[in-house]
């Protein structure tokens, strides 16, 4: 008995001496300072958890704007800094900017590098489709201070797969900007840069090119639009439509205002397409960068940031190219609702089914600013998916 009290006692000294060891180790670690990361070691990062992935580099992209709105950080499903008026699911008025949104302007510090490269500015919109760089494109032709005469040179014949050919064109048209004294740029997607990074890095550093990364946080929304123009033959969705055309009119052509997804495989090859190009984006933007510095000359511009606060996100990015603050129309518009409960008239059903036990994209399903989610009152949505693992 004497040896067995022993045993337990020895044994409660160690227990207590090991727990007071881990509360040692815990304090220490939880007073070490948290690591800055830089934006190299953002864009080199290999993160399976893709939009949180997203969310992080928008983060550090901005992070020398600590005063900024806060519907500027980036999260799966960007959040206004003032709470959304809600409209009833399954009402065409989802293509008009969000009343909800905070209007006039809000303080907004540009990145160091806006003050510190003075001169003429240029400026290069890395970007994808689906992502509303026609809008904003469309924003900054009419403007008085920019050169803007193609949207998208280098991603069309007789430059789309000759790169060099397409640096010669670059180098040409930046110096016809130079030579108006306006802000020259176009749009263009990142295949380029890639193929070549030294070449347009010296482009860049030549012409004192500032940066927009311009890219789409819901891929699953982004999809559905390529969805349309890729398998429904609806090209009213590459681009938008005319600003002039009333929704009525866009429910008249073609897939029209509501549609079915019946090929669920080729949707979700589309998110997937989608989640690799806002890679490539970030890569290209990344080499393009001077990353010999902390806080390289690059503006990230969401899809997001743009339809909900369009005038504030123009705003921004004008400061950001030293130019004042002149309010066009965009000559397009969304072509597709938002509301996904509206437009895909299958989402309950396929659509929750396939996506919403899956921890990648649930995320991009739920939309309260539309009143639109799936709900777990219908079986299925937890059931196992071919196209992802889901969580039980």
């Amino acid at each position: 008995m004497n040896v067995g009290n022993k045993i337990s006692s020895s044994l409660s000294r160690t227990n207590l001496l090991l727990f007071a060891l881990f509360v040692v180790l815990i304090t220490l670690r939880d007073s070490r300072p948290r690591p800055e990361y830089s934006f190299r070691d953002i864009t080199d990062r290999k993160s399976t958890q893709d939009l949180n992935e997203y969310s992080s580099i928008q983060h550090v992209a901005t992070k020398q704007n600590e005063s900024h709105s806060s519907h500027e950080t980036v999260s799966p499903e960007p959040r206004p800094s003032v709470s959304p008026s809600v409209t009833k699911t399954k009402n065409p008025e989802h293509w008009k900017e969000d009343t909800g949104y905070q209007k006039g302007e809000v303080h907004f510090d540009p990145p160091p590098c806006t003050y510190s490269s003075p001169g003429q500015q240029n400026f290069l919109m890395v970007f994808m489709g689906h992502s509303a760089s026609s809008a904003i494109l469309s924003e900054l032709s009419q403007h008085s201070r920019f050169f803007v005469t193609v949207p998208e040179p280098v991603d069309h014949p007789p430059y789309e797969f000759n790169t060099e050919l397409g640096l010669k064109y670059a180098h040409e048209f930046f110096q016809n900007s130079s030579s108006t004294g306006k802000i020259g740029g176009f749009k263009m997607r990142p295949w380029h840069i890639l193929h070549a990074p030294q070449e347009w890095s010296a482009l860049v550093k030549k012409y004192n090119i500032r940066l927009i990364w311009q890219y789409r946080t819901n891929v699953f929304k982004q999809a559905v639009g390529e969805y349309t123009a890729r398998y429904l033959n609806d090209s009213s969705a590459i681009e938008g439509i005319d600003h002039t055309m009333s929704i009525d009119d866009r429910c008249k052509i073609g897939v029209g205002c509501q549609f079915r997804i019946n090929n669920v495989s080729l949707l979700h090859n589309l998110m997937e397409n989608f989640i690799e190009n806002n890679r490539q984006i970030r890569d290209a933007v990344h080499l393009l960068s001077n990353t010999e510095i902390e806080t390289p000359c690059v503006l990230p511009v969401t899809y997001e940031d743009y339809l909900y606060n369009r005038e504030q996100t123009m705003r921004n990015l004008l400061k950001f190219l030293d130019a004042q603050f002149e309010d066009h129309s965009p000559f397009r518009k969304k072509a597709t609702s938002d509301n996904m409960c509206y437009a895909v008239l299958n989402f309950h059903d396929e659509i929750c089914s396939t996506f919403f036990g899956c921890s990648k994209w649930r995320s991009m399903l739920h939309d309260p600013r539309n009143s639109c989610t799936c709900t777990l009152l219908k079986s299925g949505y937890q059931n196992s998916s071919l196209l992802c693992p889901t969580d039980s």
